[in-house]
């Protein structure tokens, strides 16, 4: 069976998807990555297998002309392509793909792992954006959340019908690449570290980190604790960080920011 997996980045497939990729080709289904290309798209063929085929997608953007371009252009590649199952994550491919899968003929299964900003934000573009789920939730052959929260609430607002509804616990968590290590005693005047590995973004919490970080230092003595922070500004949407008031954030030096990487389990350790 031909299996096509759409989601808005390479990377988000690279580094959240590739059991699912490598369990469906042990299954002996071929696999499809379907998403915008960057510095990850050559991996997926070259190091997971896969056959990679690239998409215009604007992931932050609103625009309804280009968004109907996009599902456009998902009507193409699914009839060029002829996958049997699109499986669609994110929040375009599950809007737009599951439209352009409807036009095509081509069965789909969504997952949403989090609402986004859709829900958290209250303006025009969240209530347009609930009745496109609305509508286009009416013909996957199934949706599954990861958060039966989530679930639960796209059931109240009337976007989707409960018997569509399936839940699964997580995106799952690579056991081999991410495993704990033996405890071992802290060398003597090494500080106890705190580490944050999340996006730079209000709704993650990174205002309260700062504070608690704050507050823990001014009330031990200096170099008792750290307090570390791993992940990458993302000023769009509404919700992210600006630059400018991170940056002054950081000044103030009760956080050492390590910037963004490919290898979260090597900062774990």
């Amino acid at each position: 069976m031909r299996v096509a997996l759409v989601i808005n980045t390479s990377w988000n497939i690279w580094n959240f998807r590739r059991g699912l990729v490598t369990a469906l080709q042990a299954a002996g289904h071929e696999v499809l990555a379907i998403a915008p290309p960057d510095a990850y798209s050559g991996r997926l063929e070259s190091e997971l297998g896969c056959r990679f085929v690239p998409i215009v997608m604007e992931n932050k953007g609103t625009n309804p002309v280009k968004d109907a371009q996009l599902t456009r252009r998902f009507v193409a590649v699914y009839r060029r392509e002829r996958p049997d199952v699109v499986l669609h994550f994110t929040i375009k491919p599950n809007i737009y793909g599951t439209l352009a899968a409807r036009l095509a003929g081509v069965p789909s299964i969504n997952n949403v792992s989090g609402l986004g900003t859709v829900f958290i934000v209250e303006n025009l573009v969240s209530k347009v954006a609930r009745g496109l789920y609305r509508l286009a939730f009416r013909f996957p052959h199934k949706v599954f959340f990861q958060n039966n929260d989530d679930r639960e609430l796209f059931i109240r607002y009337g976007l989707i019908k409960p018997s569509l509804t399936g839940l699964v616990p997580g995106s799952g968590v690579d056991l081999a690449r991410f495993r704990p290590q033996p405890a071992t005693e802290k060398a003597l005047g090494e500080p106890f570290t705190f580490l944050m590995v999340a996006r730079v973004l209000y709704e993650k919490g990174i205002v309260e980190y700062f504070e608690a970080a704050r507050q823990v230092r001014a009330a031990l003595p200096a170099g008792q604790v750290r307090f570390q922070l791993l992940g990458g500004l993302d000023e769009a949407g509404g919700v992210g960080v600006p630059r400018a008031t991170f940056e002054q954030w950081l000044s103030e030096g009760n956080i050492d920011y390590l910037g963004t990487s490919d290898d979260v389990a090597a900062h774990l350790h």
